[in-house]
């Protein structure tokens, strides 16, 4: 990371927490949404021996199930519904909630321990709206806490909702670093910025 980039990091406009402890903000992960092509070429392997069955059916060819198409479902069929569940698998299950008083970060029970922190606690953070992956871009938020823990949020929340929550949270203390970044390299901002706060 090169001193410019350090100095790129400007405060997030501090506005209000919208949000209460009664009506929080709730976001989970999107794991099909985030793979998609994965779920629509499932869904046409899933199909393609299916529909060939129905057109059989439906032209009245007879039989119905030859020796190639029984091969083609019992190929097609498993291998169509894993490619389609699979994003559900490798999801993290990522979810989180913001009120006025705390923050919550939950992962599945295999994946780690829910964490939840008082706002009060939060001594500053960085939200990154432009982080680059080797398949698309997204966002990041890092909150950074008392004796040099953090609350890192990504994992799949859509970088609509890292926004809303990075504005929740904008009155203590956020930094937001606008320009195009690796996750690498906001990774060592991150290591910086923690030593720096």
């Amino acid at each position: 990371m090169t001193e410019s980039q350090s100095s790129v990091l400007q405060d997030l406009p501090a506005q209000p927490n919208p949000y209460t402890d009664e009506r929080p903000l709730v976001v989970r992960d999107h794991p099909m949404r985030e793979n998609s092509a994965t779920v629509a070429t499932g869904a046409v392997v899933l199909a393609a021996p299916l529909i060939w069955v129905l057109v059989r059916l439906l032209t009245d060819q007879r039989p119905v199930l030859t020796s190639q198409l029984i091969l083609a479902l019992v190929l097609a069929v498993p291998l169509g519904v894993l490619m389609v569940c699979f994003p559900l698998v490798i999801s993290s299950g990522t979810w989180v909630t913001v009120g006025s008083t705390r923050l919550t970060r939950g992962v599945k029970r295999s994946r780690g321990a829910t964490k939840t922190v008082a706002l009060t606690d939060i001594r500053g953070g960085v939200y990154a709206s432009r982080v680059r992956y080797r398949r698309g871009t997204g966002a990041e938020l890092v909150l950074f806490l008392p004796e040099n823990e953090v609350v890192w949020i990504a994992d799949g929340i859509a970088p609509g909702d890292v926004a809303r929550i990075a504005r929740a949270s904008s009155t203590y203390g956020i930094k937001e670093y606008a320009d195009p970044i690796t996750n690498d390299q906001l990774q060592a901002l991150i290591r910086k910025a923690r030593r720096a706060s």
